[in-house]
């Protein structure tokens, strides 16, 4: 019981460090590699807190088969994951017929601004864990080009959804949103049609109830009916997360 008493919580930070957020970019990840495994370091420390920077370290799930986008046709992409695009550092993604050629810059990244881009077909999902070096309060993630649309087009549907597996609120660019909070586990859509001139931007953002070592991230396409099967993808552009 003495004991048990005296003993600090695992995360236990000193008061300067308490409360403390960082964020974590891609920039410093080589382009191409595969997120599994990659380390990301947490910034800035400020002064006075003698504990080292948060690490976030990376374990990535792909659902299905590896394939490639024959950008000619609307071959189908059911349960297939891009090889070339899907959970890798970049800035590009890979889609059936638009435009005319792949691969696709995804507008609001770079080449020197690189996000973490998942890239599927229908009926399949994708997850990205990202593991903390110590227990965190809070995470955001900054997600680019959640474009769903179930409307008939002349090229394809997309039924992408988000999620994570802490209680969240979605803010940003809300325009046809499915929702703005959910519980663990809850989707985030939206339903819009693409539009060149405009980079579709969402925080999603947990609202945990206790520190958390972990936070699963899972993009998911399930497919549209009738179906007219393609690719589609989206990117993390950045992850900030914040000490107890």
């Amino acid at each position: 019981m003495i004991a048990a008493a005296a003993s600090a919580p695992a995360y236990a930070v000193s008061p300067a460090c308490q409360g403390l957020c960082c964020t974590a970019e891609f920039t410093s990840a080589d382009q191409g590699k595969l997120a599994s495994g990659v380390v990301l370091t947490g910034t800035p420390v400020t002064p006075g807190c003698s504990q080292p920077p948060i690490r976030v370290t990376m374990t990535l799930n792909m659902g299905g088969t590896a394939g490639a986008v024959n950008p000619r046709t609307n071959e189908s992409s059911s349960g297939k994951y891009s090889s070339e695009f899907n959970g890798r550092i970049g800035y590009q993604g890979e889609q059936n017929g638009y435009p005319a050629a792949s691969p696709y810059p995804i507008r609001g990244l770079s080449r020197t601004d690189p996000g973490l881009v998942l890239n599927i077909g229908y009926r399949t999902t994708t997850t990205v864990t990202f593991n903390f070096s110590e227990p965190v309060s809070s995470a955001s993630l900054e997600i680019f080009d959640i474009t769903r649309s179930n409307n008939s087009n002349s090229t394809l549907r997309y039924t992408d959804t988000v999620t994570i597996d802490q209680p969240w609120v979605m803010g940003e660019d809300l325009t046809h949103a499915s929702r703005t909070s959910g519980a663990a586990g809850q989707t985030f859509s939206r339903t819009v049609t693409y539009n060149d001139e405009k980079i579709f931007r969402n925080i999603m953002t947990t609202r945990a109830p206790s520190p958390f070592s972990s936070l699963t991230f899972t993009y998911s396409a399930p497919a549209a009916s009738p179906v007219r099967e393609g690719w589609q993808f989206i990117a993390i552009d950045e992850l900030t997360f914040c000490r107890p």
